[in-house]
């Protein structure tokens, strides 16, 4: 869908407001997206799966300077590279869910705030976020081991 542009002739002209039919126009509106639906089982061969279940977060963290501070049952309590003292930047495992969430400002190139799949920190670390350079990596991988 193009985009009209408009531009402003005479600067000395006021504006003409606009008919009424005019004013009522929206946006068509759009479709609404569907989410995955989470309870759909994968078949667990898709690389972001086969690392998923062969890799730890040690693996993941500990070789761009990562530290493990501690753990309270499953949930790891990690120190961001560069941070110093007890206090935790970033916690693995929490809830239930295999995932690394970020609390730091300073933990680049992670988000604040923000929870990742070991998929997405590895694509994040080792392919600048790039999902489909990341599967492919793992692929070629896995072919040649």
């Amino acid at each position: 869908m193009s985009r009209l542009t408009y531009e402003w002739l005479d600067p000395t002209v006021s504006p003409v407001p606009p008919p009424s039919w005019l004013r009522m126009l929206r946006p068509p509106a759009q479709p609404p997206v569907t989410p995955r639906n989470p309870a759909l089982k994968h078949d667990g061969d898709r690389p972001g799966d086969l690392l998923a279940a062969s890799t730890s977060w040690h693996e993941i963290l500990e070789p761009i300077g990562w530290t493990l501070v501690g753990s309270r049952g499953n949930v790891g309590h990690w120190r961001r590279p560069g941070k110093l003292g007890g206090t935790i930047s970033a916690t693995t495992n929490a809830r239930g869910t295999d995932r690394l969430h970020v609390f730091s400002s300073n933990a680049s190139p992670f988000e604040p705030d923000t929870s990742y799949t070991k998929f997405a920190a590895f694509a994040l670390l080792a392919h600048g976020g790039n999902f489909s350079a990341a599967a492919r990596a793992l692929r070629t991988e896995a072919v040649t081991a």
